[in-house]
């Protein structure tokens, strides 16, 4: 069967919603707080470096609706808030532990230096943490410089 030989992480961590090492808690709660068409559209522009680069590439926004985003981020607060419980409250959460020894499977992380969504310092706190090589772009969120 094949081996994986190389993996590599792109703007993020294997703790998504993390004060040190991902998004800020507070940040990902009002984001769920104020989630609305509204601010769908900013934080799809935030996932970009500029404006001009959002509008090129708007035809590869996301169709999901507002509930289905809701859910998603809700199930990742959840995980973040029950991180040092050593046993999960829900049965879904036994399927995606996001903890740092799962960052072994990386070889190398990418992330970008003008990233909005994700902090870059919190991903380099991350990675540096976990002995992963780090290479740093001049490119938000949405890795488009790199995936041209």
């Amino acid at each position: 069967s094949p081996q994986v030989v190389s993996a590599t992480a792109i703007n993020g961590t294997c703790l998504p919603i993390n004060d040190s090492f991902g998004i800020p808690i507070s940040i990902a709660q009002g984001t769920l707080d104020n989630l609305s068409e509204a601010s769908r559209q900013k934080f799809n522009m935030r996932m970009f470096s500029s404006r001009a680069e959002y509008t090129e590439n708007l035809q590869y926004s996301s169709e999901r609706d507002i509930e289905s985003l809701r859910k998603e981020l809700s199930f990742f607060i959840n995980m973040a808030l029950s991180e040092n419980k050593k046993t999960a409250s829900n049965k879904d959460f036994a399927l995606y532990q996001p903890i740092p020894s799962k960052a072994s499977f990386y070889s190398k992380a990418v992330v970008g230096n003008i990233d909005r969504i994700f902090p870059p310092q919190n991903q380099v706190a991350f990675w540096e943490s976990q002995n992963v090589q780090i290479e740093l772009f001049e490119m938000g969120h949405w890795p488009i410089s790199i995936s041209k």
